[in-house]
């Protein structure tokens, strides 16, 4: 399927794919925006209770974006990510559901969502998410990282250390680390 934008025809996934980029970006810049005024009191004096406040506005504004239009799935991420920051998991595990339930083959989601589960101590559902993320794509390092996360958690030192050895493998940047304060024997 190919799509006409700005009088360019380009394959729907590519179309899809430079969307995800965007939204990526927003959230990026968005991310750097919150998390910057909170680590930089001194320079903007924002207070916990300031972002939460702006936090929540957002939201009130997602909820009314979601009412007018329901076809833009984006907008449960977006929802699902807000949640999770006022760490409101119950409800971000929902909208995140609803999310991945539109846009099944969406990395993003099952990383949050395999946070959220964590959160909730859902050590499991989280490794089913982290085993989805990697068979929608092998290469995704940060997943076998975190399953490494977990089996330590479970004290599985042996598949722990396999999975931080692919993280790494897959240039992981703290998978080494890892490996060597958990795998590598020393004398």
């Amino acid at each position: 399927m190919q799509i006409n934008l700005s009088n360019h025809k380009v394959p729907f996934r590519l179309a899809l794919n430079a969307f995800c980029v965007r939204v990526g970006l927003f959230f990026c810049f968005l991310c750097l925006f919150l998390c910057g005024a909170c680590n930089a009191q001194k320079k903007t004096e924002i207070r916990k209770a300031d972002y939460i406040q702006l936090l929540e506005k957002r939201l009130e504004s997602l909820e009314k974006q979601i009412q007018q239009n329901p076809q833009h799935h984006f907008l449960l991420l977006q929802k699902a990510q807000i949640l999770d920051s006022l760490e409101n998991y119950l409800d971000a595990l929902e909208a995140i559901n609803a999310f991945l339930r539109k846009e099944p083959k969406h990395i993003a989601g099952y990383y949050l969502r395999g946070k959220i589960k964590i959160y909730l101590k859902d050590d499991s559902g989280a490794i089913n998410d982290f085993n989805k993320i990697l068979w929608l794509n092998p290469q995704e390092a940060e997943a076998y990282f975190q399953r490494g996360i977990l089996r330590l958690k479970h004290k599985d030192t042996t598949g722990a250390c396999l999975e931080f050895r692919k993280a790494h493998a897959l240039q992981h940047t703290k998978a080494q680390e890892y490996q060597q304060k958990f795998c590598l024997k020393t004398n």
